[in-house]
């Protein structure tokens, strides 16, 4: 049975990978799809993009240092997104309402929904009380955290079913009393329709350029600068070495700064400051010879890098930080690992993957021989699983109710009205 679903994500429906992914899926496979997000200036308010209706709300995305400009761009967009899906519930009635995060009480724009019948899930992409914790210096006993985690309690009761991106942020969401019969796991496995593998690395000629890619948000937390600077030294001793970084955020204006006090600038470092659709950027990186995947540990053991597997899925070998939720799922059949922040080692992995063909190789086949373990196609049916288990249980609520009515009439508690 085909259901009518309405998805809410305060991001780029164009560049975002999650949100895009599973939308698409479920779409692919039959279902009545609409997702509401924010809209970039040059963008349509409403447009149909492989089978998902995006509807498009202008509400301006913050990225900053503020806590109260997100609360208040935070705020808005959930207003708008209520009245959007309430309207949607009226004209026909939603059969589940999927929610992505961040933040947590976005959720609450299904309320109407959900009184209506509507099956709400959420898609926990991260844990807001660490992850503002750690962006905002905030102590985990402080009053600020204290109503973070009230929030994602608060969300996690609200919502039917909740979905983890891995293990470890399963494992969190139980110590955080969320019940296990309302969680289900999907990782953040690349589309293939996007990431296709390539059939071959690049050509790599003795006199020509070894390009490096980095792609993503820019943002301190993720270690970019460590990636950057790590280039820089390996590139004094391989001049060949190109490195592109592809994305946008609050860190930009900080790693541009750093660029030039390293002597970094075109044609052999190049950043492009802002966020590109994910088709731009799938492109952009099937010619790379080497994936930076730097990282801190967010000592939490919830952030899994996306660009990680997505490089893994085209078939670029990578050198990755070893942080604990890395290691939890890949070691060194897979990545060249180094330690956290160690700019020598990140640099020493990145000469070597430029001057080992046969490293090269060995990663891309580890790479592939983990998607196929769990990759996207398992994560599909892992989605598909989840959504067919929020509408049996529908279902078979709807049947307990009518059940209810008919034994109701057969006891004579209900009375049978008839038509004059």
């Amino acid at each position: 049975m085909a259901l009518r679903i309405a998805a809410v994500a305060y991001t780029h429906y164009e560049s975002d990978p999650r949100v895009r992914r599973e939308a698409e899926a479920l779409a692919g496979r039959g279902d009545e799809v609409t997702v509401f997000a924010l809209r970039r200036p040059e963008t349509s308010a409403e447009e149909t993009i492989r089978g998902v209706r995006v509807v498009r709300l202008d509400i301006p995305r913050y990225r900053g240092g503020r806590a109260l400009a997100y609360a208040w761009s935070y705020a808005a967009f959930l207003s708008a997104a209520a009245w959007h899906l309430t309207r949607a519930h009226q004209r026909a009635r939603l059969d589940v309402v999927h929610v992505h995060t961040m933040p947590d009480f976005m959720v609450f724009a299904a309320a109407l929904p959900r009184l209506t019948g509507a099956r709400v899930i959420l898609d926990m992409h991260d844990l807001m009380p660490e992850l503002y914790a750690l962006k905002f210096g905030l102590s985990k006993e402080g009053l600020v955290a204290r109503a973070l985690q009230a929030t994602q309690l608060a969300a996690t009761t609200f919502a039917d079913y909740v979905i983890c991106v891995h293990q470890p942020q399963y494992e969190l969401l139980l110590g955080d009393h969320v019940p296990p019969r309302k969680l289900a796991i999907v990782m953040n496995a690349a589309d293939p329709e996007l990431f296709p593998p390539r059939k071959k690395e690049p050509r790599l000629k003795e006199d020509g350029p070894i390009r490096v890619v980095y792609h993503g948000t820019l943002l301190r937390r993720y270690g970019v600068d460590v990636a950057v600077e790590a280039f820089a030294r390996a590139k004094k001793e391989e001049p060949r070495l190109e490195f592109t970084i592809l994305g946008g955020g609050d860190f930009a204006d900080e790693l541009a700064a750093l660029a030039q006090r390293l002597g970094l600038g075109a044609p052999g470092f190049e950043m492009s400051g802002t966020h590109r659709p994910l088709d731009e950027v799938a492109a952009a990186i099937r010619d790379a010879h080497i994936g930076l995947v730097p990282g801190r540990d967010d000592h939490e053991d919830s952030v899994l890098p996306t660009k990680l597997l997505e490089y893994m899925a085209v078939g670029i070998p990578t050198v990755a930080t070893r942080t604990r939720t890395v290691s939890r799922f890949f070691d060194e059949r897979h990545t060249e690992l180094v330690p956290e922040g160690d700019v020598d080692a990140m640099a020493q992995g990145l000469l070597r993957l430029a001057r080992d063909k046969d490293r090269r190789k060995a990663l891309t086949a580890g790479g592939w021989a983990w998607q196929e373990e769990y990759g996207w196609e398992v994560q599909k049916g892992l989605l598909f699983r989840t959504f067919d288990a929020v509408s049996a249980d529908k279902a078979e609520a709807a049947r307990r109710k009518a059940q209810a009515a008919v034994e109701g009439v057969k006891t004579g508690t209900r009375r049978e009205v008839s038509n004059p």
